[in-house]
């Protein structure tokens, strides 16, 4: 007989195996792909606190557990820059009585630069036929209480293409990849 729990990461892992699969869209968007650094993440339980910029008056920034870290980079084989405004994501975990649990949450401008004159507003542009680490992002307030710290987590681009004065049309790509 399998387990609530059984089933709850049978159901997971069905779930991550097929929104893994992309439709084969011909569009720009094809052309855009992003990694992360580590592949698998570790999650962190504790809270943690860090500065942003030691060479600035920012606030440290805390991290509520459960938490990771991962650098982002995205590839571009477009033939014109791509302009990332934002980083959004959701993560799932199973709790210890088999229920779904979803944190989301995302990174803007404001989040990651510190502030400046005139005000940033988009998190890097990436030049056609070029690869670029954009940030390390530290994702925290994941669901807690759950039966493990293997997230299922969904990491989505929201740009355009073009430079962030002159965007020529929508750039939308997601990377979905899970914790330990």
């Amino acid at each position: 007989m399998i387990s609530r729990y059984g089933v709850a990461q049978r159901v997971l892992l069905a779930f991550f195996l097929l929104a893994s699969v992309q439709c084969g869209k011909n569009g720009k968007s094809s052309q855009v792909s992003i990694t992360i650094s580590p592949k698998t993440p570790v999650v962190i339980l504790s809270d943690y606190t860090y500065d942003p910029d030691p060479t600035s008056t920012l606030d440290d920034i805390k991290v509520t557990g459960p938490w990771f870290a991962a650098s982002f980079a995205v590839s571009n084989k477009s033939d014109e820059t791509i302009t990332i405004q934002s980083l959004t994501y959701t993560a799932e975990g199973i709790s210890e009585y088999g229920v779904l649990l979803k944190s989301k949450g995302s990174f803007t401008p404001d989040d990651v630069i510190p502030p400046s004159d005139p005000p940033i507003t988009y998190l890097a542009e990436v030049p056609a036929g070029t690869t670029q680490s954009i940030v390390t992002l530290f994702i925290g307030g994941l669901p807690k209480n759950t039966a493990s710290t293997s997230f299922y987590v969904n990491l989505e681009i929201v740009g355009w293409f073009g430079t962030a004065l002159a965007p020529t049309d929508k750039l939308s790509k997601t990377l979905a990849f899970s914790t330990k």
